[in-house]
C-alpha cells in the first residue's frame, strides 16, 4: 500500500473534460431550465451570464490556491491551513454531505432514462428505476476505482459525445426557430434591467448557481495531472468558458422555440421535448442520450472528488488513516 498518488496521469485535456463534466450541462439544463424560467422569464440567459461572473472569481481563486498548494483535498486543505483547521475540517464534510446526496439523487434519472430506451413499460415503475439506477451506480463506482487515467478517458468520450449534442440542437434549433420563433431573440435578454427587480434578479442568481456546480473537479486532481501548480487552475477556468457557451446556446434556442408555458409543461423532461421539436423521431433522441451521458458523468466527478478529499484528510489524520492507502498499482510508487 502506498499513501502517494501517481504523478502526471493526467493531462490538461482530461482535467478540462472533468471540469465540463462536472458541472454536468445536459442534466443541468434539464433539470433546471423550468424553474430558472419559472423565475425570471425571459431573463433567464442574463440570470446565467451574471450567475457566471462569481463562479470566474472562484475558478480564478482557485488556480492561485493551486498554485500555492496542489492538494487533492481542495478547499478543506486551503481553508484548513490558512485559515482555520476546525472550518476546513467542516469545509470538507460539508461538500461530502452535498456531494453524496446528489448522487444518490442523480442516480434515479438515469435509472428512468435507460428504462425509457430499452423497456419502456417499466420507466415509470420507481423500483425498476431504482435498481437500474443502483446498477449504473455500481458501473461508474468499479470504472472509478480502476484508477483515475481510464476513468477519465471514459470521461473524454462521453463529454464529447455529449457537447457535440448540444451543439447539433443548438444550430438545428436556431436554424429551425428563426423563421418562426414563439420568442424571436433579443438582446434585452441579457440586459440587467431585464428582470423587473432586485428580489427577481436575485432569485435568478440562486437558481443559476446549480448550473455550474462541479467544475472545480480539475483542482481535486491536481496531484494527479502534469503541472500539478498550473494546469488543473487553468483547466477549470478553461472549463467554465465552455460550459458559460454550452448553456447559452441552448439556453438562447429553447426560448426563441418554446413558450413559459411549453418548458413547464414538459418540465423535468425538458430537453426530450425541446429534441423532438427540432429533429424528427428518433434523430431528437440524441437530446436524451445527452442527458443520460451528462448523468452518469457527473456521477463519477462527483465520486473522484469525494475520494480525493476523503484520501486528503485521511493523509492529514484528521479521519483514519485508511482512507489515505491507495493500492500499489495505483499509487505514485513503481512496482
Amino acid at each position: 500500500m502506498s499513501t502517494s498518488l501517481k504523478q502526471n496521469a493526467l493531462s490538461i485535456v482530461d482535467t478540462i473534460t472533468l471540469a465540463v463534466a462536472g458541472t454536468a450541462p445536459s442534466y443541468s439544463l434539464n433539470a433546471t431550465t423550468a424553474a430558472l424560467i419559472g423565475a425570471v422569464g425571459l431573463a433567464s440567459p442574463g440570470a446565467l451570464l451574471y450567475g457566471a461572473i462569481p463562479m470566474f472569481g472562484i475558478s480564478f481563486a482557485f488556480k492561485y490556491l493551486n498554485e500555492w498548494r496542489a492538494d487533492a483535498g481542495t478547499s478543506y486543505a486551503w481553508v484548513g491551513r490558512s485559515i482555520n483547521p476546525y472550518l476546513g475540517f467542516l469545509s470538507a464534510w460539508t461538500f461530502l454531505t452535498l456531494s453524496t446526496a446528489f448522487m444518490v439523487a442523480a442516480a434515479l434519472p438515469v435509472g428512468v432514462i435507460t428504462l425509457a430506451w430499452v423497456a419502456p413499460q417499466f420507466q415509470d415503475n420507481v423500483l425498476a428505476s431504482a435498481i437500474v439506477g443502483g446498477m449504473w451506480f455500481a458501473a461508474v463506482a468499479t470504472l472509478t476505482i480502476l484508477g483515475v487515467h481510464l476513468a477519465a478517458s471514459f470521461q473524454k468520450v462521453m463529454t464529447s459525445i455529449e457537447a457535440i449534442a448540444l451543439i447539433i440542437l443548438a444550430i438545428a434549433a436556431f436554424i429551425k426557430f428563426s423563421a418562426a420563433p414563439q420568442n424571436p431573440f433579443s438582446l434585452s435578454w441579457f440586459s440587467p434591467f431585464a428582470f423587473g427587480n432586485f428580489p427577481t434578479f436575485m432569485a435568478g442568481m440562486l437558481v443559476a448557481v446549480f448550473y455550474f456546480f462541479g467544475w472545480d473537479v480539475s483542482s481535486n486532481v491536481a496531484e494527479e495531472t502534469e503541472n500539478a501548480n498550473s494546469a488543473p487552475g487553468n483547466s477549470g477556468i478553461i472549463g467554465m468558458i465552455g460550459i458559460v457557451i454550452l448553456f447559452m446556446l441552448i439556453q438562447v434556442t429553447v426560448q426563441m422555440g418554446m413558450t413559459a408555458e411549453m418548458v413547464e409543461a414538459d418540465g423535468a423532461n425538458l430537453l426530450a421535448a425541446f429534441g423532438d421539436l427540432i429533429l424528427p423521431r428518433p434523430w431528437g433522441q440524441i437530446a436524451v442520450l445527452a442527458v443520460l451521458l451528462s448523468t452518469v458523468g457527473t456521477i463519477e466527478t462527483q465520486m473522484t472528488q469525494c475520494a480525493r478529499t476523503l484520501f486528503s484528510m485521511g493523509r492529514d489524520r484528521v479521519i483514519h488513516e485508511k482512507f489515505a492507502e491507495i493500492h500499489r498499482n495505483y499509487s505514485g510508487l513503481k512496482n
